[in-house]
């Protein structure tokens, strides 16, 4: 990647999500497998995320913090969104609105029973 187009910012990420400036974002990877830096993460990013753009949740299906910090967060926010199943651990799901929303996926797990057909 072209230099000045990533930051490396090292510490708790209660510490360090509050400093850092969001643009626009296309794909947003979350793999931080417990509840708070999965809940933190959700709450500063998510809102930069396209309408269209995609959300991996690396630990949806494996760490019961990762899952129920993603349940919480479409509840309190109002969203009717259910993460496709990836494999076993991890799952994915499209921001509603404008843009690419709705396409159909390329593409499953289909040794899953939660995966697309």
């Amino acid at each position: 990647m072209p230099p000045g187009r990533f930051q490396i910012v090292t510490g708790l990420y209660a510490d360090t999500l509050p400093t850092v400036e969001i643009p626009r974002i296309a794909l947003l990877h979350i793999d931080c497998d417990f509840y708070e830096p999965h809940k933190l993460t959700l709450q500063k990013f998510y809102p930069a995320v396209s309408p269209g753009g995609f959300v991996v949740l690396n630990d949806y299906g494996i760490y019961k913090g990762a899952r129920a910090a993603t349940d919480e967060y479409f509840e309190v926010n109002g969203l009717d969104i259910e993460p496709v199943a990836i494999d076993p651990t991890a799952s994915f799901f499209q921001k509603p609105g404008g843009g690419y929303s709705g396409l159909p996926v390329a593409g499953h797990y289909s040794g899953y029973s939660g995966a697309v057909a």
